[in-house]
């Protein structure tokens, strides 16, 4: 069943979208307006710690497909080292490490 299913996989949609298809069942995931970001927290999606000097990450993507969490001393870090990145006055704009999107952070220094 799951080898026929997997035909249908469509890149268009999100992995678990296609995994639900796949896999004949429903994985539990947020629906719109029902939960806050605090709800679901996670690990930073650049260090991999829930908490860095015991803070939680505070920045998340807005994009609706993202939404990754990241400490904002980590993403500060990472927007400025991209060559790409732009500052503007206390502000470092750059791509999403996951997604792509753009993203912002103040600076931490």
């Amino acid at each position: 069943r799951l080898h026929q299913n997997l035909r249908a996989w469509r890149t268009d949609r999100l992995p678990r979208e296609n995994l639900e298809d796949a896999l004949g069942v429903a994985f539990p995931h947020p629906q719109d307006g029902e939960s806050s970001r605090a709800d679901f927290a996670s690990e930073c999606g650049i260090c991999y710690a829930y908490k860095l000097d015991g803070a939680i990450p505070d920045k998340f993507c807005d994009h609706a497909r993202c939404r990754r969490a990241y400490h904002s001393p980590c993403l500060y870090e990472w927007l400025h080292a991209l060559p790409t990145c732009r500052v503007t006055f206390e502000n470092v704009f750059g791509e999403c490490p996951y997604c792509s999107e753009v993203i912002s952070v103040k600076s931490t220094r």
